[in-house]
């Protein structure tokens, strides 16, 4: 079964018209963005705001990188405003079969704000190869352009890793829209992580990056996500490679002025309250994570993925954290995962995870304190603080260390050999 929501994008052109409107939004904005580090990563909004300078300093506040933008709303103008505001943009042409090229003005190819364009939606096995074909034709017509797709991830098909790969292939960046967190307040783990684990395999064999998906909103069978439901998410993503993020959604519907019978009365609250064109919950904890995010990117932009491996109870597909296949041998932990790595600075390196998460629960609530062991003798060992970017010395001659993660949350870890590249 498949967990994948595809959006409308008219729909969602209509949202931006409604909200991006003088009588709709009441607010100025306060002051500019502030003059916080970006991260060197696509972080986005999935979808963007209308491109006024009231809504992209909003979106920028949350430390968001690149944003959606669609034609013909994306005028030199608007690209202005986005640059003023440290966004890049990726156009989109909202519309079935609306794929064209040539709607593109020149003056929007030859601006600087622009880094890339969608070029499919959904993607399945059948129509991977189209997507591949939009890649190609938009590589020849911007070739600084980086193509955007989602894929369709379906647990019970290994099809669809067919489909990422001949996308990573094309050089379109492995973004697998899963959407695992559900109303009844279970969470579909088996999915998420599949998806993870496909789309990093195919990132691997071709050097193009994964991407990851950050539900946020609630619709049809999915809740909104909690504070430690987007961590979890989010990090789970960065322990499998990613290097890049996408929350869904950014921009919604106005919740409680949609026709009853329309398939998009289902959607609460987004990133943002539309109708008053404030920053929600959503919002608030994408800021967080994207901080921290920010600071980790130095390193993480360094890092090749050398496997993925589970603690506590293990997702079918997964594996069991075991002796011999990283610089950690054992974590005493409910659940747990860790991520591994090689670093070009001949180090080994690792994103360990806290699993434990769940429906209206923060990240303070489900935080644990775990031990984690290590066997072989390092010459020192690393603690990469999240929030501040400090390195923490770990104690290499005690064979064993605890850390204390709040709900959903990774740490990177950096395993430092001698010279020689020996431990």
């Amino acid at each position: 079964m498949s967990w994948i929501r595809v959006v409308v994008l008219g729909g969602l052109a209509a949202w931006s018209a409604v909200a991006g409107s003088s009588d709709a939004v009441a607010h100025e904005a306060d002051a500019p963005a502030e003059q916080m580090p970006r991260s060197s990563l696509p972080l986005i909004g999935w979808w963007g705001p209308p491109p006024t300078d009231y809504h992209l300093t909003i979106y920028g506040q949350a430390l968001l990188t690149w944003t959606p933008m669609t034609l013909p709303d994306a005028t030199v103008s608007a690209l202005d405003r986005a640059l003023a505001q440290r966004l890049r943009v990726m156009l989109v042409m909202p519309g079935e079969d609306a794929f064209d090229l040539e709607r593109i003005p020149n003056a929007v190819r030859a601006h600087e704000a622009v880094v890339a364009c969608l070029v499919y939606e959904g993607v399945t096995e059948d129509t991977a190869a189209e997507a591949a074909q939009r890649a190609v034709a938009l590589g020849e017509f911007a070739p600084e352009w980086t193509p955007v797709a989602t894929v369709a991830p379906t647990l019970d098909d290994p099809a669809w890793e067919a489909a990422a790969m001949t996308l990573a292939a094309a050089g379109i960046p492995v973004l697998p829209m899963v959407l695992p967190f559900l109303a009844d307040g279970t969470t579909d783990e088996a999915s998420l992580y599949a998806a993870l684990r496909g789309a990093a395999s195919a990132a691997q064999r071709t050097g193009v990056p994964l991407w990851g998906m950050v539900q946020v909103t609630e619709h049809e069978d999915r809740r909104r996500a909690s504070e430690s439901d987007m961590r979890l998410q989010a990090y789970a993503s960065l322990a499998h490679g990613a290097r890049g993020l996408a929350y869904f959604t950014y921009w919604g519907p106005p919740v409680g002025h949609v026709a009853a019978d329309d398939p998009l009365a289902s959607y609460g609250l987004a990133m943002v309250d539309v109708t008053r064109g404030l920053p929600s919950y959503g919002h608030q904890m994408a800021r967080i994570i994207n901080a921290e995010i920010t600071l980790m990117s130095p390193y993480l932009e360094t890092l090749t993925p050398q496997g993925v491996y589970f603690v506590g109870d293990i997702p079918r597909g997964g594996q069991a954290l075991r002796q011999g296949v990283g610089p950690i041998s054992r974590i005493d932990s409910a659940g747990a995962l860790v991520g591994f790595f090689e670093g070009d600075d001949g180090n080994a390196w690792a994103m360990v995870v806290n699993r434990q998460h769940g429906i209206m629960r923060s990240a303070r609530t489900q935080g644990r304190t775990m031990a984690i062991y290590f066997e072989d003798a390092f010459s020192a060992i690393h603690v990469f603080e999240r929030q501040t970017a400090f390195e923490i010395p770990v104690p290499v001659d005690t064979g064993s260390f605890t850390i204390t993660l709040p709900g959903g949350t990774g740490s990177l870890i950096r395993f430092d050999r001698g010279s020689d590249g020996t431990e």
